[in-house]
């Protein structure tokens, strides 16, 4: 029998204790998200772990701001490091440059916070670099001929990207806490309050319970309903608080075998004669009597 409960509980252990990697914890919920039918938490852990594709929208705690330097020649002159000014390009393009995708697998972006711990920066290419170069490039050279771009980049402090690990890993006990709530809840169904948990890192993720071999389990935090099946029948356990209340056996609903039906229809071709049999003496016996 899947046991929903245990895993959630296991998700939040591992979530609560620093010591434990996130990126553990993400394989269980890929694990957990088997056992729930969700596709959806699958695929979010999966992103976490592996990195989003290039045109898949990021969650919002993987948006960070970042200031948009560059890197130029003007005349003879060599200047690095200087803050895109506002005017070089529209403000549309200028706002939407300053806000950054970390697109990349979650232990990346968690190696690159501990090597830029504190005031330390980490210089990253912005989406479409090339491209921002060459607009930047046509939009300063309008007042100044003699400026050319050299690099374009983004500085993000470490402790930004220190922080979006942090919020996987809230997300993570946020979604456990929702779960405990919604299951402990009278009436609740498990599927219905496993539904809301996962929405917490997957927004519409929908649960479909995978049944064990050995059974199924559906239940609320004050009721259950277990089924097992067996050679004699299906047995059925109605539980109130985690005891059993009644127990319940239906008989097995398969066709007759053909040595029963053969020797079902013997027995009453045997049985039929005998009656006959028995009617004929009788009358044979009353017969002499009257003679």
């Amino acid at each position: 029998m899947v046991d929903i409960t245990s895993g959630f509980a296991r998700i939040q252990r591992q979530a609560l204790d620093s010591a434990v990697p996130v990126a553990d914890t993400l394989r269980l919920c890929i694990a957990l998200g088997g056992q729930l039918g969700s596709p959806q938490l699958i695929e979010w852990a999966k992103c976490e772990l592996n990195g989003y594709a290039e045109l898949v929208e990021v969650p919002q705690y993987r948006r960070v701001h970042a200031p948009v330097f560059i890197d130029y020649v003007n005349g003879h002159h060599k200047v690095t490091g200087q803050v895109l000014p506002r005017g070089v390009l529209d403000d549309e393009i200028h706002d939407s440059v300053g806000s950054l995708a970390m697109h990349h697998p979650l232990h990346e972006i968690a190696k690159l916070a501990a090597e830029h711990r504190g005031d330390d920066a980490v210089h990253m290419l912005p989406p479409g670099e090339g491209h921002l170069r060459q607009l930047i490039d046509f939009g300063a050279r309008k007042s100044n001929p003699y400026f050319s771009v050299i690099s374009v980049y983004v500085s993000v402090n470490g402790a930004v990207l220190d922080a979006i690990v942090d919020q996987v890993r809230t997300k993570l006990v946020e979604m456990v806490a929702v779960f405990d709530a919604e299951s402990s809840a009278r009436g609740a169904s498990l599927e219905s309050a496993a539904e809301r948990a996962v929405s917490v890192v997957a927004p519409g993720a929908t649960i479909h319970f995978v049944n064990a071999p050995g059974g199924t389990a559906v239940s609320g935090s004050d009721r259950a309903i277990v089924t097992a099946n067996s050679a004699a029948g299906e047995l059925v356990a109605a539980t109130a608080g985690g005891d059993v209340s009644s127990l319940t056996t239906t008989a097995p609903n398969h066709p007759a075998r053909f040595w029963e039906t053969a020797w079902w229809t013997v027995g009453k071709v045997i049985v039929g004669a005998i009656s006959l049999m028995l009617v004929a003496a009788t009358a044979w016996f009353a017969y002499l009597a009257v003679q």
